[in-house]
């Protein structure tokens, strides 16, 4: 079952530029009452800010400064999210970054500072605690369900990312948080076209570059529509995928007992 976007109260990480930023204007075009900004970039998030109130009116969008990978940081930014929108409907954790060269930190954004977003939207929106359900987006990525040496870190963050998500959205009955994952194949944004040195060291970067560079790019405004109908459209626990030149599909994942071959 999908949630209806209109005077929702909306909490998207990294939602300064690209996809976030995206994510955040369609968000308000469907109808929300206000989203929140949580981003490590103040210059960007505050131009991004004043370009969502320009166009919706004053105030229904806000930034707020946020490094997430730091737990404490975090908490007190969704903290104060969830006090200056008046309470919660949507959560999408979207914060990420492309950088085998930076695991460590790749860790911590792409796959703790997800599953501390989840859990604390959970405790806010869950109907174990008196609330009134809601809905979690998790961003993913095609890179899930790839096996590439160039970014095997970050192939495995987001593959950590489909199974949290579709183990978590189990609690379904307990919670009455909707829980699921969008998965975009390679889109226009920084993350793509950024030809810093992003991979792990015995690789060869040249090589590197010119393999992200061959990837053919959608547009960021047609991957943010089709997130918008995976709030609207797309039950608990789905796994969607929108690559360029295709139309959006969803995963039906086998239990791995089908996958097993004798030895």
């Amino acid at each position: 079952m999908g949630t209806a976007i209109k005077d929702t109260r909306v909490i998207i990480t990294g939602g300064a530029n690209g996809l976030g930023f995206m994510y955040s204007r369609h968000m308000l075009l469907k109808g929300a009452k206000a989203v929140a900004i949580l981003d490590i970039d103040v210059a960007t998030g505050t131009n991004a800010v004043k370009k969502l109130n320009d166009e919706f009116g004053q105030n229904r969008a806000v930034f707020i400064s946020t490094d997430v990978s730091k737990d404490d940081q975090l908490k007190a930014s969704f903290n104060k999210a969830v006090e200056h929108l008046g309470g919660l409907d949507i959560m999408i954790n979207n914060a990420g970054i492309l950088d085998d060269a930076k695991w460590s930190l790749m860790i911590d954004i792409n796959i703790k500072a997800l599953i501390q977003g989840t859990y604390m939207a959970i405790e806010t929106m869950g109907k174990h605690k008196g609330g009134k359900g809601g809905t979690i987006i998790n961003i993913g990525s095609v890179a899930a369900f790839l096996l590439t040496k160039y970014v095997p870190v970050y192939c495995a963050t987001k593959s950590a990312v489909v199974s949290f998500t579709r183990s978590v959205a189990l609690s379904f009955d307990d919670v009455g948080v909707n829980i699921k994952a969008m998965c975009p194949g390679p889109t226009n944004t920084n993350l793509m076209t950024s030809d810093a040195y992003r991979f792990p060291e015995y690789i060869d970067q040249e090589d590197g570059v010119k393999f992200m560079n061959a990837w053919p790019l959608q547009k960021p405004e047609i991957m943010a529509k089709e997130v918008m109908r995976f709030i609207e459209e797309a039950p608990n626990g789905a796994i969607w995928v929108n690559e360029i030149d295709s139309p959006t599909t969803c995963l039906d994942i086998p239990e791995y007992t089908s996958w097993k071959t004798p030895v």
